[in-house]
């Protein structure tokens, strides 16, 4: 199902966002498309910019509400963007993002999660982060290519690496 296409707007291409529900009772996928962070994050983001980010609940929608909500502030309202870190502001706010569901997750016994992929242009760069098995596919010159590595817990160098920092595989879902 095609939901809404927008025009090209600020620093970013055009973009389109497409959600499928399947057999689940609800729609538990998020995404964020901001076309120009320096509307809303001017102080840390002159430049115009670009995010779209896309959150693939698992178990239910409230955490990808949560990250669709607070990963892009944690990425860009820092020193780290504005100081042009932008490998470091990723994964900071990655991790940041990561800590403060943690703890809602378990302040408010959630079981759910999502998965993150995101898409950055910042200085005519395009820079890409993904957390799980979603993909991001980008046009270059009307090809689809995909920009992403899909982390699925079936993939023994996957498996190594979640069991490597300490997390265990509960259902769907991996927590501490």
């Amino acid at each position: 199902l095609f939901r809404s296409k927008r025009p090209s707007e600020g620093a970013g291409p055009g973009y389109g966002i497409g959600e499928q529900q399947g057999r689940r009772p609800t729609m538990e996928d998020a995404e964020t498309a901001i076309p120009d962070l320096s509307v809303e994050f001017g102080d840390y983001c002159a430049t115009p910019s670009a995010f779209y980010g896309v959150y693939d609940g698992h178990g239910g929608q409230r955490a990808a509400e949560f990250v669709k909500n607070t990963l892009h502030h944690k990425i860009i309202a820092t020193d780290k963007f504005k100081n042009d870190d932008i490998e470091g502001a990723i994964k900071d706010g990655y991790l940041n993002t990561d800590n403060e569901l943690l703890k809602m997750c378990d302040a408010e016994d959630w079981t759910d999660g999502c998965t993150a992929v995101v898409g950055l242009i910042h200085k005519g760069k395009l820079w890409t982060s993904c957390v799980g098995d979603s993909e991001l596919v980008v046009s270059v010159d009307g090809v689809a290519q995909c920009r992403s590595f899909k982390h699925k817990p079936t993939d023994p160098g996957e498996r190594a690496r979640i069991q490597e920092i300490g997390r265990a595989r509960v259902g769907k879902e991996c927590r501490s």
